[in-house]
């Protein structure tokens, strides 16, 4: 008895060790995954970004200003780079978790599916209301520092001017009023 004790608890270490050398290997690979995505989908934005701009009627460049462009370009790649490529990982490790805690949880209780259901549904509409809410936050964030990014812009361009009529007292104080 002594001995099939040991047997087992030998099995039961080396079965837990491979669960444990499994998990780290699937981290590894979601994380290549998420990096290759996230550096492929940061070049596409990128070079899509710059070439609409780079396309674009001069009309739409004299209607809005360097600094509000400027702005939501790198706003754009910034979101691109950093939040998108770690929310994509983020939502692989919690997806595959979830998906794993409901395999074993409807295995062990039957009728749980059913109650996921309406609850998933629930879940579905409230993200997307929060979604919509978010995103107009975000655009209304960009416009408000849209007006700073342009004015230092035009600060910089007219600097020289500034100078000359020794008006930068004045124009840094409308900047710190802003």
């Amino acid at each position: 008895s002594h001995m099939q004790q040991a047997s087992n608890m030998q099995t039961n270490i080396l079965i837990y060790s491979s669960l444990c050398l499994a998990s780290g290997l699937m981290v590894l690979v979601r994380v290549r995954i998420v990096a290759g995505a996230g550096w492929r989908a940061a070049r596409w934005a990128f070079e899509s970004a710059v070439r609409a701009l780079l396309f674009t009627t001069a009309r739409y460049h004299d209607k809005n200003p360097l600094g509000r462009l400027l702005n939501r370009l790198s706003s754009d790649v910034n979101n691109v780079d950093d939040t998108v490529c770690w929310a994509f990982g983020s939502l692989l490790a919690r997806g595959f978790s979830l998906l794993g805690m409901i395999i074993v949880t409807s295995v062990i209780t039957k009728w749980l599916p059913i109650l996921l259901l309406p609850v998933g549904l629930i879940y579905v509409s409230v993200c997307r209301y929060y979604l919509k809410s978010v995103r107009e936050l975000q655009r209304l964030s960009s416009m408000s520092q849209s007006p700073l990014v342009q004015s230092f812009d035009a600060a910089k361009d007219g600097a020289p001017t500034m100078r000359v009529f020794d008006k930068q007292r004045f124009f840094l104080h409308q900047y710190h009023r802003r």
